[in-house]
């Protein structure tokens, strides 16, 4: 195995250089589509987006191969 090898989302944001804000800037609205939502079953029955920064970065990589492959 080498060195350089990325091993988890982390490693992915730490490579590609994804700062926070400006992601949430550029990508946020995009990225809607891709996001899952999640019924929020013990607070008035809403439906909420529920996501943390990480799964914003997976479903940006995976438009990204969605794109590609097209």
């Amino acid at each position: 195995m080498s060195s350089d090898r990325l091993d988890g989302i982390d490693d992915i944001i730490e490579y590609m250089g994804i700062c926070h804000t400006e992601f949430y800037r550029d990508h946020y609205a995009a990225l809607q589509p891709y996001l899952l939502t999640r019924e929020n079953s013990y607070k008035r029955k809403k439906k909420h987006r529920i996501y943390t920064f990480k799964a914003l970065i997976r479903a940006y990589l995976l438009k990204l191969e969605v794109k590609k492959n097209s």
